[in-house]
């Protein structure tokens, strides 16, 4: 069913989760900004033509970040970042952040999408539940699993030199 959405409406749903969108589809595909933006553009467009005007914010954002795990998932690519988000940043700080960033690249996809949506998107355990297909506890239980897997592989690269 399609629901009509009026201007300043779809204005504010597009600047409320439009940053959050572009880096989830960025993390999970591996650092590649037009793929990203394409990929995070199509969610949008698909998403809130389903999707009501009525619909709480945080069900929006679940049927968003839903609809881009779903649209990454089989995505092959090879990691590419580059440092530009990171300008500014003192050097000890990019070091870390570079760090965290090739863990999280080393890890299967569904251990990263359970990260950055509980992490970078702060969703509820229920929402990644509802995002992810699997029951509440599930989504609870393998989010640790997965922040355990992070850790160990932070601790890899450490011990390999940084």
């Amino acid at each position: 069913m399609s629901y009509q959405w009026d201007d300043n409406s779809l204005r504010l749903a597009v600047d409320r989760h439009q940053q959050s969108i572009f880096a989830l589809v960025l993390y999970l595909i591996g650092g590649n900004k037009n793929k990203a933006y394409s990929i995070a553009s199509g969610v949008f467009a698909e998403t809130l033509q389903a999707a009501s005007p009525l619909d709480a914010e945080s069900v929006l954002l679940t049927k968003l970040a839903r609809s881009a795990v779903e649209k990454c998932r089989n995505i092959k690519m090879i990691p590419s970042f580059d440092d530009s988000d990171f300008k500014g940043l003192p050097a000890e700080k990019i070091g870390s952040l570079r760090m965290v960033r090739a863990s999280l690249q080393s890890l299967p996809f569904e251990v990263r999408a359970l990260l950055l949506l509980r992490d970078q998107i702060h969703l509820s355990y229920k929402q990644i539940s509802s995002a992810l297909g699997v029951s509440e506890n599930d989504a609870k239980i393998r989010t640790i699993q997965a922040r355990a897997k992070l850790r160990k592989a932070i601790e890899e690269v450490i011990s390999h030199g940084g």
